[in-house]
């Protein structure tokens, strides 16, 4: 089943302004009703942006009165009941929620209360439970949503900002049947959706975008390019929050200001273009030769990773669309890095058409610094990748004789960064024939992302990043020209499918999207 022919709703998105996020990840009425236009959402639960940034009377107001101007809109509030009065008047304030529309609520315990101690918010809680009310739970760690969860068995709980980078995820979400999981905005596990439903969470899985912070289309990508069958995917997409909003117990006694049965409106066509179409079909991506300059082989301590090796990296990149991957080991975060070395050399000599290597080191010693990478560059390795966790920065002196290495033979160099670039103005001043990428560009502190790809011509911003930031390509081709940017996904770590999403969805021209996709790095690597 493709995209293109289940509903599909989008469980989380922000109405109002955030004074720490860029004026592009703001919304109105307006652009939130556009953007359910070109995605293609039959509905869509609408909270206010982080309502400590705002009243949060103010804010709840604006979202009732977006579900009035936009029938595709469900109400969300952000709850904030009088914590100061009785206990009983927890139950009036839900009920009344309720009579004016809403069919979930948002809670931020520490901004509010603190915490979420029984004896502050045990009332409100159990009234939601009474009346089965979904309750959207920010700041709270998985431990003290499950506490929630397991305390009032009958009370949906959602988690979109879960910690899925953690090896307690899973047996968690299995173990918890009042526990659902809004797959966005950052939530893109490598085959994470497959592996949930296989837990059996297939009916507990949410579609959601976190517009205007998120990228729709990453989340639509991630469903899209799933291997789950058609019933688990239309429960995902639209089917699961169906449910949750129709098994809201209304007072009918009392005048419920309509809902109008809106989830079941007419399936719309999403308004993207031709490229963005072959991912809502389910089909590989439509663009001839793409490649990857950010993927990985290997496991890893802290999260589950259900893939890993090469064999699947492969048939993954078949089903997506991609003809190349640029792969280093996991091992490049540790002090291990020959071995994971062994594991590339040996994963680009079984598929030589398929994926390139980067040599990674751990430059304490020559042996393991330089040396490594000249054995890995005779045994066919295309570049050199460096990540500042081995705990060497940069502009270590072991790092020096790579650098020169690396200018010499004008080699691409893969750059772990975060913001933090600064310091390595030297290294950009210094090494002019290097093919610099700069990894998870726009992640945080984008201006400098700009500013240096600006200044260097063989400064690249390749675009991995999980939050997939709404805007965020957009931007970056505006600011810098496509011509300067590669994609990466950060597999199998991150989805290929979700990081393409960010790409294929993006407002951007055709022809862009084949540059960042495919052009711009067959040119760097003379593919």
């Amino acid at each position: 089943m493709t995209l293109s022919g289940i509903d599909l709703a989008d469980a989380l998105v922000f109405l109002g302004r955030d004074p720490k996020r860029p004026p592009r990840e703001h919304s109105t009425v307006g652009t939130v009703s556009a953007a359910l236009d070109r995605y293609g959402f039959t509905r869509a639960l609408l909270t206010p942006t982080r309502p400590s940034y705002l009243d949060p009377a103010y804010a709840n107001q604006q979202v009732f009165a977006a579900s009035r101007a936009d029938p595709r809109i469900i109400p969300c509030p952000a709850a904030c009941p009088d914590f100061c009065g009785p206990v009983d008047d927890d139950a009036t304030y839900v009920d009344e929620l309720i009579r004016r529309g809403a069919r979930a609520v948002s809670f931020y315990p520490i901004d509010f209360t603190a915490g979420l101690a029984p004896q502050v918010v045990g009332g409100f809680l159990a009234a939601l439970e009474r009346r089965r009310m979904p309750l959207i739970l920010f700041e709270a760690s998985l431990d003290q949503a499950v506490h929630v969860a397991n305390a009032y068995p009958q009370l949906p709980v959602l988690m979109p900002k879960v910690r899925w980078k953690s090896a307690a995820f899973l047996r968690t979400f299995a173990s918890t049947p009042n526990l659902y999981i809004p797959v966005g905005p950052g939530f893109c596990l490598y085959r994470g959706l497959e592996v949930m439903v296989a837990h059996g969470g297939g009916s507990r899985i949410l579609l959601a975008s976190g517009f205007p912070i998120g990228e729709p289309g990453a989340a639509l990508a991630y469903l899209s390019y799933s291997r789950i069958d058609e019933t688990d995917k239309a429960r995902i997409g639209a089917g699961n929050l169906q449910f949750l909003v129709d098994n809201v117990r209304v007072d009918r006694t009392v005048s419920v200001e309509s809902q109008s049965n809106r989830m079941k409106a007419g399936r719309p066509r999403c308004a993207v273009g031709a490229i963005a179409q072959t991912t809502m079909d389910g089909k590989p991506v439509g663009v001839d030769g793409v490649v990857d300059m950010h993927t990985h082989l290997g496991s890893w301590l802290h999260f589950p990773i259900a893939g890993g090796c090469a064999d699947d990296l492969v048939k993954e990149m078949d089903r997506t669309g991609i003809e190349w991957s640029f792969v280093s080991h996991l091992a490049c975060l540790t002090g291990e890095p020959r071995w994971g070395n062994d594991q590339v050399i040996d994963a680009i000599t079984r598929f030589p058409d398929r994926l390139l290597g980067y040599a990674v080191c751990w430059p304490v010693t020559k042996e393991l610094g330089i040396d490594e990478i000249r054995r890995c560059l005779d045994a066919g390795m295309r570049g050199i990748k460096m990540h500042s966790s081995s705990g060497v920065p940069y502009v270590h002196e072991g790092y020096r004789p790579i650098w020169e290495l690396a200018d010499d033979r004008r080699l691409p160099v893969l750059l772990h960064t975060w913001g933090d670039l600064a310091d390595y103005q030297a290294i950009f001043d210094r090494y002019r024939n290097v093919t610099v990428l700069l990894g998870h560009a726009g992640c945080t502190n984008e201006q400098i992302y700009v500013d240096f790809a600006r200044r260097y011509s063989n400064v690249y911003l390749e675009l991995c990043h999980s939050a997939a930031r709404y805007g965020i390509i957009e931007y970056l081709v505006r600011e810098v020209g496509a011509q300067r940017i590669l994609y990466g996904s950060d597999a199998a770590v991150h989805s290929f499918g979700h990081q393409l999403g960010r790409v294929v969805f993006a407002e951007i021209g055709e022809e862009d999207k084949r540059l960042i996709l495919a052009a711009n790095a067959r040119s760097i690597l003379d593919l």
